[in-house]
């Protein structure tokens, strides 16, 4: 569901933001791990 959200079009900006802020939290292939995202956000993170 968040990615649905998230990539409904090619240039999204609040993907943008999350990938300037949390870039560790995106693959190779520019997708979000939301997994790591969530980590991060509950403060497991790197």
């Amino acid at each position: 569901m968040v990615e649905d959200i998230l990539f409904q079009t090619p240039t999204n900006p609040k993907l943008e933001i999350l990938k300037t802020h949390f870039p560790e939290c995106f693959d190779k292939e520019g997708r979000l791990m939301v997994e790591r995202l969530s980590e991060e956000l509950r403060g497991g993170g790197g």
